[in-house]
């Protein structure tokens, strides 16, 4: 009974008291995975079982999923996706999840390993704010700088 007048009390205040056991799922999450504490219980739910399964950086592919808000294929694009699997915030979505896609990557150095291992749709060109276009940029690759053109 304390618990519910308490809790009556601190909605208003935008204040909710969690259990104990949702404070130790919390804990045992990699860092990345706080981001979602602001999730409604149905969102963490669905994503909960797919936590292991993330390669993106700060859980941008759960993010996906929960905002998407089912297990349903659905449609992805990614920017930068180098090798296909560091840090990607999409390979969980195709690989796992079935939705289709486009991932984009202008660095020559990934090209291979990109179309290696993922099978969704790889632009090899550079996203610019403007089509048909010839860019500069640096292509990074491990101890060494290259400059590209595109």
């Amino acid at each position: 009974m304390l618990t519910r007048l308490a809790r009556k009390a601190l909605r208003p205040l935008g204040v909710e008291l969690v259990s104990r056991e949702e404070i130790n799922f919390y804990r045992g999450l990699p860092p990345a995975a706080l981001l979602y504490s602001q999730l409604q219980e149905g969102q963490r739910n669905l994503i909960a079982a797919f936590h292991s399964a993330s390669k993106s950086q700060l859980g941008q592919d759960l993010f996906a999923l929960a905002v998407a808000g089912s297990r349903e294929p659905h449609y992805f694009v990614e920017f930068g996706a180098t090798d296909g699997l560091s840090l990607s915030n999409t390979y969980l979505l195709e690989k796992e999840l079935h939705w289709q896609g486009l991932i984009a990557e202008p660095a020559k150095f990934w090209h291979e390993r990109l179309r290696a291992n993922r099978s969704c749709n790889i632009d090899t060109r550079c996203v610019w704010t403007s089509s048909g276009k010839s860019i500069k940029f640096l292509e990074a690759q491990p101890g060494k700088i290259v400059r590209a053109h595109v």
